[in-house]
């Protein structure tokens, strides 16, 4: 988020938190970053990794090899 990099640290906290954030300890500092830009009127970008498990190989390649 922004100029912060997170990482995975406990994927199974992710539901626990408003940012989706596998790392609880960071919240706050996102909470932070988050209220600072709201206050300033700006906007912020983001990188999201996806990490699916329990999905079968191969689903959605037929899709993504006409792309």
């Amino acid at each position: 988020l922004g100029p912060i990099v997170l990482d995975p640290v406990d994927l199974d906290r992710v539901d626990d938190n408003p940012f989706f954030c596998p790392d609880p300890a960071r919240v706050g500092e996102l909470e932070d970053y988050m209220n600072a830009l709201r206050k300033s009127g700006d906007s912020v970008g983001a990188r999201v990794t996806v990490i699916a498990t329990g999905v079968p190989p191969g689903l959605g390649e037929p899709v993504f090899d006409r792309l």
